[in-house]
């Protein structure tokens, strides 16, 4: 991977991100940012390392990482992997070939983390490998009561859950499709092939409901009588591929973008007889 590392401004608002203490936040931008992460961001890095670099002491690593607390982070201590869950939502650039090449050379020099690897594939499917096991439910019964099941019991579970996956990512698409034409803001008859594509790619990096929040704060922002948004999408699938990040967060979107809320960044100060005069409104435009 690269020596770039893409870190959103918007961190430092994120509910989970505020909660952390300095060492924890620390941590999170360092797993996210140092020079062995790599495109799939399964990578290996000792407790040690991670402490050397960050002066953080390797107790404290320890109590963090064991706790959970990291959002979309895990580590395998028994194979000494991080995982950095979805860090392909914010490296979407590079050739797509040699970015799956790059990738299954991370699986092929950590797949004995296969937990880890497990819930990658789980999110990008695109990149399973042909020899790749998705984790066959072989220590749970099978139809014909076999511990360890046939491979055609097996076989017979793999496309029940694959068709299982298809209706649920079907209804997920509906969601997202009427939750768009709810807002009347640009009102669509049919969910096209176009659109499929961008909300399963949206689907890949985010929730569900995680998609409807941000259409509905696009919606709220675009209407709202103090908005200084005012460019609007003409389709779905154009808002998902441009502008969905820029409405993940409400708080975040309204306070850019409502007049009234941009005072509480301190952008827009209130009216009052000193903010009458041309001089104090032309120093501030300077700012």
């Amino acid at each position: 991977m690269g020596s770039y590392r893409p870190i959103y401004s918007t961190i430092w608002k994120d509910p989970d991100f505020e909660r952390y203490d300095p060492n924890a936040k620390l941590l999170f931008i360092y797993l996210c940012t140092n020079a062995s992460v790599t495109e799939s961001g399964i990578y290996r890095l000792t407790v040690r390392s991670m402490s050397n670099e960050t002066s953080i002491d390797q107790d404290t690593l320890t109590v963090i990482l064991q706790s959970g607390l990291l959002k979309n982070i895990m580590y395998d201590f028994e194979t000494y992997t991080v995982c950095v869950r979805r860090i392909r939502r914010y490296s979407t650039g590079g050739n797509p070939e040699k970015v799956a090449i790059s990738i299954l050379r991370d699986y092929n020099s950590t797949r004995d983390a296969e937990s880890l690897w497990q819930n990658f594939f789980k999110d990008y499917p695109e990149y399973r490998p042909d020899d790749y096991v998705d984790c066959l439910p072989i220590k749970e019964p099978f139809p014909n009561g076999s511990k360890k099941g046939t491979l055609s019991t097996i076989r017979s579970s793999s496309i029940s859950s694959s068709k299982d996956k298809r209706e649920c990512e079907g209804e997920k698409v509906q969601q997202v499709f009427d939750c768009w034409n709810e807002q009347q803001i640009v009102v669509h008859r049919t969910v096209t092939e176009k659109m499929k594509v961008e909300i399963k790619k949206a689907l890949k990096d985010s929730e569900v409901d995680e998609i409807l929040g941000a259409i509905r704060t696009y919606a709220e922002v675009l209407k709202h009588p103090k908005s200084k948004w005012n460019y609007k999408w003409p389709s779905l699938d154009l808002f998902l591929k441009r502008g969905l990040t820029q409405f993940m967060d409400a708080t975040v979107a309204k306070g850019n973008w409502i007049e009234s809320n941009r005072g509480n960044h301190g952008t827009i100060p209130e009216r009052n007889e000193y903010t009458q005069s041309p001089r104090y409104a032309d120093l501030q435009r300077t700012k």
